[in-house]
């Protein structure tokens, strides 16, 4: 049996937003990736939501599906090396490094919404 990686819940979270982004970086269903990484659709949904970290073993089939070094989907961490704009997982990591500084700099600081009230 494969071992599941040890994720926080803090981690877990950030490893299903890179999931998340991933997937529709590539426009991937639950179902594709389900049927590619032998796991049933829940289990995906697990993955994706935040709640279950998948195995190593599985980690290491979506950085091949998702053409990532398995390391950004485990820490988010970007090769040292270069941005190379001929190489397209080079490319996928630049653009989606971007996309998750935007989002976290978007950000709104933890605030009750808004109420509507009528007049």
């Amino acid at each position: 049996m494969s071992e599941t990686p040890q994720f926080s819940a803090q981690t877990s979270v950030a490893f299903a937003r890179r999931f998340r982004l991933l997937m529709a970086w590539h426009d991937l269903t639950l179902r594709e990736i389900a049927s590619a990484t032998d796991n049933a659709l829940s289990t995906v949904g697990t993955w994706k939501n935040g709640r279950l970290p998948p195995s190593r073993a599985t980690i290491k089939r979506l950085a091949e599906i998702f053409h990532v070094p398995v390391e950004y989907l485990l820490s988010g961490q970007l090769p040292e090396s270069p941005f190379e704009s001929d190489d397209p997982a080079s490319r996928i990591l630049h653009d989606l490094d971007l996309l998750n500084r935007a989002l976290d700099h978007d950000r709104p600081a933890s605030k009750p919404p808004a109420v509507k009230t009528r007049k």
